[in-house]
């Protein structure tokens, strides 16, 4: 599913500026911009019978689980501790940090919502090094829930787990460390392409991922989305276009977000 390059723009800037882990000093802008590129976004129907139904539900209680989850559009109910509290969140309420940062040895049962009006509550945390994040990778790390999230309305939210998260802050020390390397752009371009896209690889070779359907089962390069482009401008021009071509639709349609691609949030900034 693809959201809309202003949508996209408004996760991007709450993300950097709001969400310590996906702060610049860890995530750097680009590699950020490129996070949010990939097949992250999840989409949940407006259903009557939500409250029963397992496929709206985002977190269980008691379940281990190595995702955070930012909610974009729609509203969740909230359900926390035994005592079965209840509250409702609306968009750009987040879930799951110590999902990304949390290490061995801390009670991962430790309950944290964070939204708009409360401040990040984030184990503390540095960019290490490569090597440190390879073994942290192979860790496995799991957070316990003590909360339930269930989606009350139609809902899109974001969904990034540990080892995407991981991936991107390699990615951000490779882009750090090239600085001082004569390194061409387009092979940076591919090497962190080709890091971030093979998290993707392995999670759908493992059936740990819900793709959605028809996405393409191996990514592409950037040479080779390179070429596709020019190959599509070509064929652009000599073919004629609607006056609606470039129009961007981002209205909910009998249930359907319906909205213009990604990749051109460069372009709006």
């Amino acid at each position: 599913m693809r959201i809309s390059p202003q949508l996209t723009l408004a996760a991007y800037q709450f993300l950097s500026t709001t969400v310590e882990p996906f702060h610049p000093n860890l995530i750097s802008e680009t590699i950020l911009r490129r996070l949010l590129k990939q097949d992250i976004v999840y989409h949940i129907r407006k259903n009557k019978e939500w409250r029963t139904d397992p496929s709206c539900i985002i977190y269980d209680q008691g379940r281990a689980v190595d995702y955070f989850v930012i909610i974009l559009e729609g509203r969740v109910e909230v359900t926390v501790g035994k005592e079965s509290l209840r509250f409702e969140g609306g968009p750009f309420t987040y879930f799951g940090t110590q999902a990304l940062v949390q290490t061995v040895g801390i009670n991962a049962r430790e309950f944290t919502i964070t939204n708009r009006a409360e401040s990040p509550s984030v184990a503390p945390s540095t960019m290490g090094s490569l090597e440190s994040l390879n073994i942290d990778s192979m860790l496995r790390h799991t957070f316990v829930t003590d909360y339930t999230v269930r989606a009350c309305t139609e809902v899109v939210y974001l969904k990034i787990k540990r080892s995407l998260y991981l991936a991107a802050k390699r990615a951000t020390l490779m882009e750090r460390s090239r600085k001082g390397e004569q390194q061409t752009e387009q092979q940076f371009d591919e090497e962190v392409d080709k890091l971030l896209h093979s998290l993707d690889e392995d999670d759908a070779l493992s059936g740990g991922r819900h793709s959605p359907k028809g996405a393409h089962p191996c990514p592409l390069t950037y040479q080779q989305r390179r070429k596709s482009s020019q190959k599509q401008n070509a064929t652009a021009a000599s073919s004629p276009r609607t006056p609606s071509h470039n129009q961007m639709n981002a209205k909910d349609i009998n249930g359907a977000v319906k909205s213009s691609p990604v990749d051109d949030i460069q372009n709006t900034t």
